[in-house]
C-alpha cells in the first residue's frame, strides 16, 4: 500500500518537473527570440546610420564640387552613389524647394558661366509664376514677385492674391485659380498647381537680373512656366548611401536629397532695396 503511494507521489512529482521544465523552456525560449530581435534592431539601426552617413557624404562630395559621375565605396560593403539633374534650362521649371511662408527664392533671368558668373544672355520673352499650396487646410498662399533688371538698379513687381477679402487691405491683383499642370522635362517632374500670375513681359525691361518671389500667408511651392528656354537656375543632387551587411543579403539604404544653385544676394538685403529705384506695381 505505501509502495503504491510512493509511486503515485513519485508520479505526481514527476509531472510537477517536466510542467516546470516546460514553462521555464518556454520562457527561455521567448526571451531568446526578444534578445535575437532587439540584436536584429540594433544592427538594422547601426547600417542604416550609415548609409544615412554614406549618403550625407555623396551630397557633400557633390555640393564641393567633386567629381560624382562613379559610386563611390567607403569599404565594409557601403557604397555611395549620387544622380544629378538641372534644374532650368527649358521653358518648364518646377521649382525643387518648397518655400516657406514669410520666404522667398530667386528665380535667375541670367546666364552664368561654369564658374558660377554672371554672364550676359538675359531673358527677356515671357513668363508666368505658378504656385500652389502645401497644406489644403492653411490660407491660400499668395505671391509678390520683384523684378530687378538694369543690373539690379531698377525694381518693378506683380502680386497676386486669390483672396478677396484680403485683396481689399494688402491690393494685390487677382489670382487665377484653377488646374494647371506642368511638366518639367529637365527634372522629370510633372505637378499641377492651383494659382498662377499674369503673363509678366519681360521684353520691356533692359537687362533683367532675377526675380525674387515670396511666398505670403502659407507655405506653397512654386512653378514657372515661359515662352522660350530660361537660364539653368542649378543642380539637384539625389545621393543614396547603401549599406551590404556580408552576415545578411539585405541591403539597407538611405536617400538625400539637395539643390545647389548659383550665388545669390541675401535676402535679406533686397527688401530695403525696394525702397529706392524705379518702382511701379505691376497690373
Amino acid at each position: 500500500m505505501n509502495k503504491n503511494r510512493q509511486r503515485k507521489s513519485s508520479g505526481q512529482a514527476l509531472i510537477a518537473i517536466m510542467l516546470i521544465m516546460a514553462a521555464a523552456l518556454t520562457l527561455g525560449l521567448a526571451a531568446s527570440q526578444q534578445v535575437v530581435t532587439d540584436l536584429k534592431i540594433t544592427r538594422r539601426q547601426e547600417e542604416s546610420a550609415k548609409a544615412y552617413a554614406a549618403a550625407e557624404a555623396g551630397v557633400e562630395k557633390a555640393l564641393v564640387g567633386e567629381s560624382v559621375s562613379q559610386p563611390l565605396d567607403l569599404g565594409g560593403g557601403v557604397i555611395t552613389s549620387v544622380e544629378q539633374k538641372v534644374v532650368g534650362g527649358n521653358k518648364t521649371v518646377i521649382w525643387p524647394n518648397e518655400i516657406s511662408k514669410g520666404q522667398g527664392m530667386i528665380f535667375w533671368l541670367v546666364d552664368h558661366d561654369a564658374n558660377g558668373n554672371i554672364g550676359s544672355n538675359y531673358f527677356q520673352g515671357n513668363l508666368q509664376v505658378y504656385w500652389r499650396a502645401i497644406d489644403a487646410s492653411a490660407p491660400k498662399p499668395a505671391i509678390l514677385a520683384t523684378l530687378y533688371y538694369q543690373n539690379g538698379k531698377a525694381v518693378h513687381y506683380w502680386a497676386g492674391d486669390a483672396d478677396a477679402i484680403r485683396r481689399q487691405s494688402n491690393k494685390f491683383g487677382v489670382a487665377e485659380e484653377g488646374s494647371f499642370i506642368l511638366n518639367d522635362d529637365s527634372q522629370g517632374k510633372t505637378a499641377t498647381f492651383g494659382f498662377r500670375l499674369p503673363v509678366i513681359n519681360l521684353a520691356g525691361y533692359s537687362q533683367p537680373m532675377f526675380l525674387w518671389v515670396r511666398v505670403l500667408y502659407a507655405q506653397a511651392e512654386l512653378g514657372f512656366q515661359a515662352s522660350d528656354n530660361v537660364p539653368l537656375q542649378g543642380t539637384v543632387y539625389f545621393s543614396s548611401g547603401e549599406v551590404a551587411p556580408t552576415a545578411a543579403p539585405e541591403i539597407v539604404s538611405r536617400r538625400l536629397r539637395a539643390f545647389k544653385t548659383y550665388a545669390q544676394p541675401p535676402l535679406i538685403l533686397l527688401e530695403p532695396l525696394t525702397s529706392f529705384g524705379s518702382i511701379s506695381a505691376g497690373k
